[in-house]
């Protein structure tokens, strides 16, 4: 993840993976990424939507799927852009949209 997010990003991924392994996750695996519009707001600075579905597995098996839509703040660094924050404009409404599946044996 380093080398696609700033130091202040990559610090926010790593405590959000903290807290789910806290909370009893022990696996996150992208399912899907579905990109949309991309707009360069200066010759530094750029936005980009994206829709992404995850699949969350527990320490008892359990897995659960969301798909939410993101939106990345971007920052050139050097010759690359990176991603320094990302917006979840959606997130009340799909917290309530989290479907649970059942394990597989």
């Amino acid at each position: 993840m380093q080398d696609t997010n700033t130091a202040r990003n990559f610090a926010t991924m790593a405590r959000t993976n903290d807290e789910f392994a806290a909370q009893g996750g022990v696996g996150i695996r992208l399912v899907n990424l579905e990109w949309g519009d991309v707009q360069v707001t200066s010759s530094t600075t750029a936005t980009a939507t994206n829709w992404e579905t995850w699949e969350q597995t527990d320490t008892n098996g359990n897995t659960q799927s969301s798909r939410e839509r993101e939106i990345y703040r971007l920052l050139k660094v050097g010759d690359s852009w990176k991603i320094d924050e990302i917006d979840y404009p959606d997130a009340d409404q799909e917290r309530s949209s989290v479907t649970p599946s059942p394990s597989q044996p």
